[in-house]
């Protein structure tokens, strides 16, 4: 691996490289980068592991940005709602 697997953007903890080798007379291997706690990765591809690292840290380091914006887009709402005298939970969205 020639690149390090960043953090997960979703909790923080630790991501591994996961590989499987499918097939019986001409075996692959596929690729996933996961998070250990949370279990939130790449899709399953046929692809080289670095490859799949480079996806991951891609996502690594826009998801958070996107994870941020809904979080003050709800919290945004909330305070909307709470103004006009309306509730807002975790059910709705």
């Amino acid at each position: 691996m020639s690149e390090e697997i960043k953090r997960c953007p979703i909790c923080g903890s630790e991501a591994v490289l996961v590989s499987s080798t499918y097939g019986c007379f001409n075996p692959k291997i596929k690729h996933e980068v996961r998070c250990k706690k949370c279990y939130f990765s790449t899709d399953w591809e046929y692809a080289e592991a670095d490859k799949m690292i480079r996806k991951w840290n891609w996502m690594a380091e826009k998801a958070p940005n996107k994870i941020n914006k809904v979080s003050e887009f709800l919290t945004e709402i909330s305070a909307i709602c709470k103004k006009y005298g309306m509730s807002i939970s975790h059910e709705d969205y």
